[in-house]
């Protein structure tokens, strides 16, 4: 993810769509945290099985990695989980979805 941060922030074209805030996030994630991250958008709910299940078969992680990561994305403004309350703690993820914020990280990203 710097890779692609720098870049866009030296690309005329994208630089003024980069962020401080999508500066300080990408530096506080952990390495799993960015995979997760960049798996999201090709994540489908499509069984009942819990998503930290999938989305560790397929990136190579286990599921409590899985989990710690989309704990950390939501406190990051990157996820929101679909299913959570108010209030209440954030334990585990059970519908992650991108939030504005983490949509437009990934696009600046990928231009």
């Amino acid at each position: 993810l710097w890779a692609r941060l720098l870049a866009a922030a030296m690309d005329p074209s994208r630089s003024p769509r980069v962020r401080q805030t999508f500066i300080a996030a990408v530096k506080s994630m952990d390495p799993v945290d960015a995979v997760v991250l960049n798996y999201l958008p090709k994540f489908t709910f499509t069984t009942d099985e819990e998503p930290q299940h999938v989305i560790g078969r397929h990136i190579g992680a286990s599921s409590n990695e899985v989990s710690i990561s989309l704990v950390r994305l939501v406190e990051l403004g990157c996820v929101h989980d679909g299913r959570a309350r108010l209030g209440t703690p954030m334990l585990a993820v059970q519908r992650p979805l991108l939030t504005p914020f983490g949509m437009e990280l990934l696009a600046v990203l990928q231009d």
